[in-house]
């Protein structure tokens, strides 16, 4: 086996073991969702169209050139992802990722169809690690109009965005830190949900954030610099929310009608 085919081979097999890792977290459900990684600037591999992943197979991962069309001929039909274009897009305008990972992840997909961004300035790590998380305008899934826009973010050297009522896109410098990036995101939408089901979130003042920033600079986190989209005060330890309190109020009577609704059911299972 020469040096090319072991490269890819290896990347094949990263890119499957992310696969399970992000179906066992309950990130990728069915076949909703997809993962590429670039080989190089003319081939890439991608996660097929229709597989649920439960069933995918390493050797169904493809192998797709900067056009889209697959390179290894197989006999049974299988395609590239339908979000083939927005991986190849943002790999186009951003010459310096190596992983794209799409997926509808519950939490992170709540806030999507929420109409609302991740730009909170609530956890020092997120603001250090991703910066800004910005809700992307909808499109319809797989056309040009949304690999367009969202690539345009991902130039912008956002790397993670939401995708208004369709779910979440992130980017790495290879697959694991793609999957590490997604898994932020999804703990981190995770977490305010259910801070706001106690009643109650924090947000850190604008000089805080601003400390944040420059201490990204100083580190060299590559990672754009964060305006967080909810209102602050300037002081320390900031509970202010109060232009954000009805979707907030809206967004816990929905969690706390889903425990109820749950509770009722295993009260009839007993």
């Amino acid at each position: 086996m020469d040096n090319d085919s072991y490269n890819i081979g290896k990347k094949r097999s990263d890119l499957f073991k992310v696969v399970r890792e992000l179906d066992s977290k309950g990130f990728m459900c069915g076949s909703s969702g997809n993962i590429s990684i670039k080989i190089d600037d003319n081939r890439y591999l991608i996660t097929p169209s229709g597989i649920p992943v439960f069933i995918l197979k390493e050797e169904d991962i493809l192998l797709i050139d900067s056009e889209g069309s697959t390179i290894n001929t197989r006999s049974d039909g299988l395609k590239a992802s339908s979000e083939v274009l927005m991986h190849l897009l943002c790999y186009k305008k951003k010459a310096d990722i190596h992983s794209v990972i799409h997926s509808h992840a519950p939490s992170a997909s709540a806030f999507a169809i929420s109409g609302k961004s991740l730009d909170l300035c609530v956890m020092p790590e997120i603001i250090m690690v991703l910066g800004q998380i910005p809700l992307v305008p909808y499109m319809t899934p797989a056309t040009g109009d949304l690999a367009g826009i969202v690539s345009d973010y991902i130039q912008k050297d956002h790397r993670a965005v939401l995708l208004e009522n369709h779910g979440v896109l992130v980017t790495g410098n290879d697959v694991f830190d793609a999957c590490n990036n997604l898994t932020l995101v999804e703990t981190y939408a995770k977490t305010y949900i259910n801070a706001l089901s106690i009643g109650n979130v924090n947000t850190l003042s604008g000089n805080q954030v601003e400390r944040l920033n420059e201490l990204k600079k100083r580190l060299n986190f590559e990672t754009t610099s964060v305006t967080c989209s909810l209102e602050h005060s300037n002081e320390p330890g900031s509970k202010a929310m109060e232009t954000d309190d009805n979707r907030i109020k809206e967004l816990a009577d929905i969690i706390t009608n889903a425990v109820y609704q749950e509770i009722l059911k295993k009260d009839k299972r007993l």
